[in-house]
């Protein structure tokens, strides 16, 4: 091992506040596309033709790639908390089942970088957007794990599934076509916002070989049903595939009860007697030999196994300040994550759905001190509940005229008994006889989120609204109880998290109009009627969506805001930084903010030749 640090360096990455982390370009930088030649750039180093970026950390990270070998048998060492190895697939539209390995076993269009806000080429090394037509230009080099090319045909398919599951790309888009074998374009209507397009698009994996999902895209109308229960193991049988076709730099290797392993195709691989095409960037870029997917339930069992060296790095991990005083051997990234927990009520719920009730709440709860409990290190404090990312509050609205929600109990009282409410013997607010009371579901083993949410109830209960803290399962609560409006308050994202929680439309749109864990599709899972105030909230997100004028866009958040402000669709707790981990104990890496602020470090960096083994 060379240059190995005894202690993770949280403080390694300089940063000051969380808005200063996140603050965006101007505006016309975000919107002013003219190619991926001038968002590129953030991966330390000049940009081959093939979009594989040449910095390798050298000078600027743990350790040197100078001193690894040329390749280890080495695996990097990594889990999941939801799906035990046996029930991993890799339907990317079933969120069922899959895991954050599938970054690695797909390639994505281009890399997002949370700090530089900038895209890294990938599998796309051009894109460009005109008037009414965005276009998409391949790498000539990607090949999948049988050998077929990966082609523009291959994202046109991906398109075609989206599509039909509804991702929101296509709400904004006309149509969309293989116009050679690397050259894909994407079409809409004059006017419509090229940012939105490009963030909607280039996140996106090619992630349905046609050798799996012939079946799918050959139909003319495939159904939705059938998309959600393909779930390829690659285990064989009726249901499944014999072998996952891969396109990214790893294949799945061998299935156990407590691992899967995962081979970078380097060449000469064989698995089972198969010869696996390579990678074109694995020889060069990937000294280690693959990954080793296992699981744990939560983020306890995650610290333990990072402090007793099970684990060489996680994705993303809530360890609080404390416990990461304790990690030997870590380096912690800490990256804006335009997420956080919220209350989500059910706006159908005879109590909750008022909104006195939910402006009550959000005067009694106190946000600094969920901050606090949590972890200020890693937590924003919201100011004033808005609807978008802390870090975008003073560059789109004017939180001036917003109520930011500080007059405690004695404000909440008064809502409350303008609502009709009354205290009863218990000292339990109360609505003829019916006492203010509900189950708030959290994701159980999220240990920040419900840290957050103990604060709130402590709050709550404390002021006399009856609330208990139901720890369930993330899959029951989004799959089940969402989706069948089986909930009363549930601790979820008030915004989308993700790069698009840095985008005021994205945001906007995850509290108005999110369909996502609803059935029928049309309906807000948190039941939030379309028509608030005379304000028609999905008339006004298309006319954002539509736009390419500053001014309006401007115009159209500030109102949402005010609107979000007023209503609370959900009262926000706290919005946070994604922390990844790596490992120093035989692993290399660059530590370039370039390189590294994304999701997520474990699999990106191999694929710039900037995380490597070093023994």
């Amino acid at each position: 091992m060379t240059n190995q640090p005894g202690r993770c360096m949280v403080d390694s990455q300089s940063h000051g506040g969380y808005s200063e982390i996140v603050s965006r370009r101007k505006f016309v930088e975000l919107t002013g596309i003219a190619g991926a030649a001038a968002l590129a750039g953030c991966s330390g180093g000049e940009t081959d033709d093939n979009g594989n970026g040449a910095g390798n950390g050298n000078g600027n990270g743990m350790g040197s790639r100078e001193d690894a070998p040329d390749f280890s048998e080495a695996r990097l060492r990594t889990a999941n908390s939801f799906f035990d190895p046996e029930d991993i697939q890799y339907n990317n539209h079933l969120w069922d089942g899959t895991t954050h390995i599938n970054n690695s076993l797909f390639p994505e269009l281009a890399k997002w970088n949370y700090i530089t806000q900038e895209w890294t080429p990938h599998a796309a090394v051009d894109w460009d957007a005109g008037p009414e037509t965005f276009t998409v230009e391949l790498r000539d080099d990607l090949v999948w794990s049988d050998g077929e090319p990966i082609t523009a045909d291959d994202l046109e398919d991906r398109l075609r599934i989206g599509e039909e599951m509804g991702e929101e790309l296509h709400d904004f888009i006309d149509d969309y076509e293989a116009v050679d074998d690397t050259t894909l374009e994407v079409r809409y209507s004059e006017g419509t916002n090229p940012f939105i397009v490009e963030q909607s698009l280039l996140h996106h994996h090619i992630d349905t070989p046609r050798q799996m999902w012939g079946e799918f895209v050959d139909m003319d109308d495939p159904d939705i049903g059938n998309i959600q229960s393909f779930t390829p193991r690659g285990l064989g049988g009726d249901d499944d595939v014999d072998d996952v076709i891969a396109g990214g730099t790893v294949v799945q290797d061998e299935r156990g009860a407590q691992n899967i392993s995962y081979r970078v195709r380097h060449s000469g691989v064989e698995i089972d007697g198969r010869e696996i095409e390579p990678h074109p960037d694995a020889d060069e870029n990937i000294n280690f030999a693959g990954y080793e997917m296992g699981y744990r339930s939560g983020n306890t069992e995650y610290h333990q196994s990072m402090m007793s060296g099970e684990l060489d790095a996680m994705h993303s991990v809530f360890v609080p300040p404390e416990t990461v005083d304790q990690f030997e051997h870590w380096h912690m990234i800490p990256t804006p994550m335009g997420f956080g927990p919220g209350l989500i009520f059910n706006h159908d719920d005879p109590h909750w759905g008022q909104r006195e009730v939910r402006q009550a709440v959000a005067h009694v709860v106190d946000r600094q001190r969920a901050v606090d409990a949590v972890g200020d290190t890693t937590q924003a404090h919201i100011e004033t509940p808005s609807g978008i990312s802390t870090s975008l509050v003073d560059e789109w609205i004017d939180a001036n005229e917003l109520d930011t929600y500080t007059g405690g109990e004695d404000v909440a009282a008064d809502l409350l008994q303008d609502a009709g409410y009354e205290r009863n013997d218990d000292d339990v607010w109360e609505l003829d006889g019916e006492p203010l009371e509900a189950d708030i579901l959290a994701p159980a083993g999220w240990t920040d989120w419900i840290t957050a949410a103990d604060s709130a109830v402590d709050d709550l209960t404390g002021f006399g609204i009856d609330v208990s803290l139901s720890p369930t399962p993330r899959p029951e609560v989004t799959g089940e109880r969402l989706p069948a409006g089986d909930f009363e308050i549930v601790v979820e994202g008030w915004i989308p998290g993700g790069m698009n929680g840095f985008w005021p439309y994205f945001s906007l749109d995850h509290v108005f109009r999110n369909t996502d864990f609803a059935e029928p599709e049309n309906r807000p899972w948190n039941n939030l009627p379309q028509e608030i105030d005379g304000i028609d909230t999905h008339e006004r997100l298309d006319a954002f969506a539509a736009t390419q004028d500053e001014d309006e866009m401007r115009e159209i958040a500030q109102e949402l805001a005010e609107l979000y402000n007023e209503v609370l669709p959900a009262v926000p707790l706290t919005e946070g930084l994604e922390q990844s981990f790596l490992s120093t104990d035989g692993w290399g890496f660059s530590t370039d903010e370039g390189d590294v602020h994304n999701q997520w470090p474990l699999h990106w960096l191999p694929k710039q030749g900037n995380l490597w083994a070093t023994e």
